[in-house]
């Protein structure tokens, strides 16, 4: 069996004379927040050619009728670009770039109704899987449906209490998973004969700046775990960032693989975004957060023990 884990972060120009060539502006960095990606008028379709590897990224943009050339504003700066008519200056297409564009090597053309605009990137590794706010999961919903707790020891020395706020509207079917095991309701285990709860068991992935890792309470190791409905699910809903320490998510090994182990950042993490589901934060202990993180590494191989003596649900006006 594969270990649960988190997946790794995500770590020649041409010159065409019949081309207009981008304004050559220096702007000021832009949020990247996901909000910030390219959107577009609703008469207007944009679809983007991004193959991975390659420095090149095609946006065609198709107008609702032919504009004029001379009528079309294109600006596109190194973050962000804006595509408007000048008659009424309404943008069709704006918003922010996933990663740096070379604006050197950024042009555009026009056909009848159709304009082709070609970016290069400034690294041609970077990612652009998602370029369009429509691409992007919808919102999470992070009203805190219940509340859970585990008491923890480092080294057998108790270090106190996390407590964690679960998002039930977002992610039901993971927050009733974390929330039996926290109050081991539902006994032993078919599968594998152990009793169905953190309880006991350890955090056996501690990356110093990045996340503790646990749930494994079958072999202690990341070898193991499983969910209490006695098979990996799927993974329930994205649309949550890893966006600050303290955040509660689903280890997993790939698309679909949830089971019991989860981790909790200790700083921002958004590569992690789309790829794990976050059901939930850190109210109350992130003190003893930090005291797990003191023992962790950058290889993730805890130097000291890290224990979840006790653990269960808490009322939500507690």
């Amino acid at each position: 069996t594969r270990p649960s884990m988190l997946r790794p972060h995500d770590v020649p120009r041409a010159l065409r004379a019949s081309a207009s060539r981008a304004s050559n502006h220096r702007h000021r960095s832009l949020s990247r927040a996901a909000e910030a990606l390219l959107r577009h008028v609703d008469d207007v379709r944009v679809k983007v050619k991004a193959p991975p590897g390659h420095s090149e990224v095609e946006l065609e943009i198709t107008l609702p009728r032919d504009i004029p050339r001379a009528v079309l504003d294109v600006k596109i700066f190194s973050d962000h670009m804006r595509v408007c008519t000048l008659d009424d200056g309404v943008a069709v297409v704006e918003g922010a770039f996933p990663s740096a564009v070379d604006v050197d090597g950024c042009y555009w053309e026009k056909e009848l109704e159709r304009v082709t605009v070609t970016l290069e990137k400034a690294n041609r590794y970077d990612a652009w899987e998602k370029v369009l706010e429509s691409d992007l999961p919808p919102p999470g919903d992070v009203t805190v449906t219940c509340k859970c707790y585990f008491d923890v020891s480092v080294n057998g020395k108790a270090r106190g209490r996390i407590v964690f706020g679960l998002y039930g509207k977002h992610a039901p079917k993971t927050v009733e998973n974390f929330r039996a095991l926290c109050t081991g309701e539902k006994g032993l285990s078919a599968k594998s004969g152990k009793k169905l709860t953190y309880e006991g068991s350890c955090l056996h992935r501690i990356v110093k700046g990045f996340v503790c890792q646990g749930g494994d309470f079958t072999l202690q190791n990341g070898q193991g775990g499983e969910s209490v409905y006695g098979e990996d699910f799927d993974d329930e809903a994205f649309g949550i960032s890893h966006d600050d320490a303290g955040v509660l998510s689903m280890a997993n090994r790939g698309p679909n693989t949830n089971g019991s182990q989860f981790f909790i950042t200790t700083a921002p993490a958004p590569s992690l975004d789309d790829k794990h589901v976050v059901f939930g934060r850190v109210l109350e202990g992130m003190d003893v957060v930090a005291a797990c993180e003191a023992v962790g590494t950058e290889s993730g191989q805890p130097l000291g023990q890290v224990a979840i003596t006790a653990c269960g649900e808490l009322q939500l006006s507690d």
